[in-house]
């Protein structure tokens, strides 16, 4: 039986502080390493629609939304959601388009995760929570996810997080369907855990430092 390696959560050279472009995407995407791929990009979707164009259907539409309390992603998208707002709206308004709520690395106390109290607010809105992301420096934050996700019936996922090339490939979400918009395609998920690398987890702090030399 196919399965398929998913990567939930990555940022193009169109975030502040990532660097991928639509040839880092192709390139993992046609090496097999990657199946899928969501291009989740701090409050744009612009690079995700234009490498989806060129791509296809490989690449999931997303976004990282910074709310009032963290960061919250959307998943097959199809226009902005708009930054800045409390985390329950901005929950409801990536339903109101079809979306998924994905929720990424929750208990990050240094990365702006929504926390519990916020969890349990939006809970009847989360679709997948990011009980594995790549680029976690404190372990225990990832178990806390993993926790709270099995205690609530939630499913799942992973995300590399990468900021940079060599993150793609790195850890996937191994799935029995081709992930839609439907949250059963995504039942019955197994994560591939990531290998850390501190290069990995600076990668954003070395972009953003070098697009600001470069301006």
């Amino acid at each position: 039986m196919k399965q398929y390696r998913i990567d939930l959560h990555t940022h193009s050279k169109l975030s502040p502080d990532g660097s991928i472009d639509e040839k880092d995407y192709q390139k993992v995407l046609s090496s097999e390493k990657l199946d899928f791929v969501a291009i989740t990009d701090h409050n744009t979707i612009e690079y995700a629609l234009f490498c989806q164009k060129k791509l296809g259907q490989q690449v999931i539409v997303g976004e990282e939304i910074s709310t009032l309390e963290g960061h919250l992603i959307g998943l097959f998208l199809k226009s902005i959601t708009k930054p800045n707002q409390d985390v329950l709206k901005t929950a409801q308004e990536v339903k109101s388009q079809g979306g998924l709520v994905y929720v990424p690395h929750p208990f990050d106390i240094f990365r702006h995760g929504i926390g519990r109290k916020n969890l349990e607010r939006i809970q009847q809105y989360i679709d997948i929570v990011e009980t594995v992301n790549g680029r976690m420096i404190v372990p225990y934050f990832n178990y806390q996810a993993k926790i709270f996700a099995t205690n609530h019936q939630l499913l799942s996922g992973f995300g590399s997080d990468g900021h940079d090339k060599n993150s793609l490939g790195n850890g996937a979400l191994l799935l029995e369907n081709v992930p839609t918009s439907n949250t059963s395609s995504f039942k019955n998920g197994i994560i591939l855990s990531p290998s850390f690398s501190l290069m990995k987890f600076f990668a954003p702090k070395y972009n953003t430092i070098k697009k600001y030399l470069s301006l």
